[in-house]
């Protein structure tokens, strides 16, 4: 219990991971907050536009398009963090160098700002 000399003692307890605050006022009442929170879900690449390119051919935008994608979010192309234009909450771009890859296929997501990454889709690289 606190006494008006004291300052205020915040405690934080988790039962069950059920977060609580107890706080204690100058008048030794005693207030238990129970803290909910909705989580934030995570990012859903739906399509990718365009899907394919010839390898070896000019740079061009890639819109990575989806759910859940917060400014700030950064596109993964090839296992690699790329410059990321937030357009919406369900479409991100980046350029994409069609020179640095051979033929095939390459995994593409995104990540969020709080970590949350998105399932990998898969951009191809075509022959000419």
């Amino acid at each position: 219990m606190s006494t008006p000399e004291e300052p205020t003692l915040f405690e934080t307890q988790f039962d069950l991971l059920v977060p609580r605050v107890v706080v204690d006022n100058a008048t030794g009442e005693r207030m238990t907050l129970t803290v909910t929170a909705t989580p934030v879900p995570p990012p859903v690449v739906s399509s990718l536009n365009p899907a394919t390119t010839v390898s070896g051919g000019a740079d061009f935008t890639l819109h990575v398009l989806g759910s859940n994608l917060m400014q700030g979010c950064v596109i993964i192309f090839a296992g690699q963090d790329e410059p990321t234009t937030w357009v919406s909450d369900g479409d991100v771009s980046t350029i994409v160098k069609p020179s640095l890859f051979a033929v095939g296929t390459q995994p593409v997501s995104v990540r969020n700002p709080d970590g949350q990454t998105a399932d990998e889709v898969t951009f191809a690289f075509t022959a000419t």
